[in-house]
């Protein structure tokens, strides 16, 4: 399965700065990353879709102050559909001042 990355930077009001890491995949599974929203000092909500592609799939986010990233969200599963199904995640108790990056993932299993 091949993948790809970019990136996109959003900046919000706030200084609390928001780096996204797009993951994609060529297989029938297609995750998007989308935008933070409801972005405070020391909160924000992370957006994503994914569509399964037919078939059962799971997705989650990872997120950090490095393009290491290093934390994830629970994985969220997702029945046999064909379209695009929004999920989001809600982040507490970041840092002001701080870039966080995320990314969302989606996987299939096998």
């Amino acid at each position: 399965m091949g993948t790809g990355r970019f990136r996109l930077a959003v900046t919000f009001l706030l200084f609390v700065t928001f780096l996204s890491q797009v993951a994609f995949s060529q297989s029938a599974v297609t995750v998007s990353t989308g935008e933070a929203s409801a972005v405070t000092t020391n909160s924000a909500t992370l957006n994503g879709t994914i569509n399964p592609g037919g078939s059962a799939a799971a997705a989650w986010f990872e997120w950090g102050t490095s393009t290491a990233l290093g934390t994830r969200s629970d994985v969220q599963t997702f029945s046999e559909g064909t379209s695009a199904i929004a999920f989001t995640q809600s982040l507490r108790n970041l840092q002001p001042h701080t870039t966080y990056y995320y990314r969302a993932v989606g996987y299939r299993p096998v």
